[in-house]
């Protein structure tokens, strides 16, 4: 293609070769934007987290506990444990926290703890976190035997926007 022939099509085509250029810069964009959308990061599950806990003195009934951040939130997830090695959810609890945290508990450093103060029924599980303005928290799960299942004691304050 010599000089002469490229001029006459530059002329002649311009406008086209200018909105296709444009074209696919905007699709290219709108590409990337979207892949960054609904990348498997913005959506992702990780366990930060996770014990074991006998509720019975015989040690026959056993649940694991998963401290889970998804979607920039941190979930409490209680699991209960079979013999077989099977898994069923029991409760899933929201902290309203943002970020993980940690404090010491006997001198160890630990982000999910749980205290058994009085007999293997009443225990409580500790749930440190960050809110978005990085305010700590230490989240207080209680376990209630009568009706086998898990209530957060903490009420975080209602933020105004």
């Amino acid at each position: 293609m010599n000089p002469t022939s490229f001029r006459l099509l530059w002329r002649d085509h311009k406008k086209f070769i200018g909105f296709s250029l444009m074209a696919v810069l905007l699709l290219t964009i709108a590409l990337f934007m979207s892949s960054r959308i609904l990348s498997p990061e913005s959506s992702s599950r990780k366990i930060l987290s996770s014990l074991y806990i006998s509720i019975s003195p015989d040690q026959n009934e056993k649940l694991q506990v998963l401290k889970v951040l998804q979607n920039h939130n941190i979930f409490v997830e209680i699991y209960s444990l079979s013999d077989q090695g099977s898994f069923s959810l029991i409760s899933r609890i929201d902290t309203h926290n943002k970020y993980d945290g940690y404090f010491l508990l006997g001198g160890n450093a630990t982000n999910l703890a749980y205290i058994n103060p009085l007999h293997f029924n009443d225990f409580k599980i500790l749930v440190p976190g960050f809110d978005q303005n990085l305010i700590a928290y230490l989240n207080v799960i209680e376990y209630d035997p009568l009706q086998k299942s898990f209530t957060l004691l903490t009420k975080l304050p209602t933020i105004q926007k």
